[in-house]
Formats: structure tokens, sequence, C-alpha cells
């Protein structure tokens, strides 16, 4: 992951408008190449552009002799309408299951996408950049001995700017579907 340097990005003008555009060219081009919409929101159709956590944490706990994962996740996706508009909700979820192994588990199980029905909004202006900062990585966090838990881990992001100008990120994401729905990749 490359850092940016915080004075060009914070020196870029953020262009709504040229996001916007952008936005409604690639929702044309997913419609024409039938694009399958997000399941979770068969009464709102959209495709997903991005979910991106904002915390998480993944703790694994004794309980005698059997180990259980939890994982607590909180986040934002963001997604494309037919139209062209640009929506978001949030997600929070928690879930723990027995796992026979610490080191195995399936997080795909509480992807959000997998679990959540979503109430998208329309996305307002601040949230054009959100996709600009990255998420930092996964870090052990020191446990006490005496407690059930064996290994905790935890994602606290949205802190670096990954990209070199304001809207980057959205419009990168948005590439991304444009390419997958068959588009020309542009340096967008």
């Amino acid at each position: 992951m490359v850092l940016h340097s915080l004075t060009s990005y914070d020196d870029s003008k953020l262009d709504p408008e040229a996001i916007y555009r952008y936005a409604r060219k690639v929702a044309r081009q997913a419609a024409a190449a039938g694009l399958p919409f997000l399941p979770k929101s068969p009464d709102d159709p959209v495709w997903l552009v991005a979910a991106a956590p904002a915390e998480a944490s993944r703790t694994v706990r004794r309980i005698g002799d059997k180990h259980n994962l939890e994982l607590d996740h909180e986040g934002v996706i963001i997604c494309l309408r037919p139209d062209g508009a640009l929506v978001k909700d949030t997600y929070s979820y928690g879930k723990s299951w027995p796992i026979s192994e610490p080191e195995t588990f399936d997080e795909d199980k509480v992807h959000p996408l997998n679990v959540s029905a979503f109430d998208f909004r329309p996305l307002d202006l601040r949230m054009l950049t959100y996709l600009d900062v990255g998420r930092d990585r996964w870090h052990d966090v020191h446990l006490p001995r005496d407690g059930s838990a064996v290994k905790r881990e935890e994602l606290n992001s949205r802190r670096n700017v990954i990209v070199h100008a304001k809207g980057v990120g959205l419009s990168r994401a948005l590439r991304d579907l444009y390419v997958r729905a068959g588009g020309e990749p542009s340096r967008r």
C-alpha cells in the first residue's frame, strides 16, 4: 500500500460531478453486460462498489476444551443503482461459532454481504472521499493470561491516505466494477 503526501491530497480539489458522470457510465456498462445485482437487495437493485470495514476484531476464546471464534465488524457498503446513483449503508454485526482449531475459520460466513439486509441512502459529498484512506493491517492485541481469550486481532482502519487526490479511491472502485462489466480499463 502506497501512502501519499497529505499536502498534495489536501491541496487537491474534489470534483463530485466527474464522479457522478463516471458512476452513470459504469451503471450503463453494468446494465448492458447484465451484471448481477447484490443478492441481499431484491427490492432495491444495486451493484456492489465497495464494502469497507471501519473497525473489526476477531477473537478466539477457549471454552473448556473447545474454541469459539468471535467476529465483530462495523463498516460502510457503497453501491451503484442502475440509474447511476451512488448509495451507501452502514453495517454492524457480530457472530460467534465453534471452530476445531484456533487458526482456522471462514470469515466469509459473516461477510456483510452474506448476513445483512440493507437500507440504502444517497451517498453524501463527505462519503465521496471515504475510500481515499486505507485500512491498517490486522494486528495482535496483547491478552492477559487469566482470561478465556486465546488470540485477539483488531483492525482499526480509515487512517492512511492511499491515493494522490480527493475522490480517486471511489473512482478506482467504480473502475473495477466497470472492468468487471466488460468495460475497457482507464487510468481514472
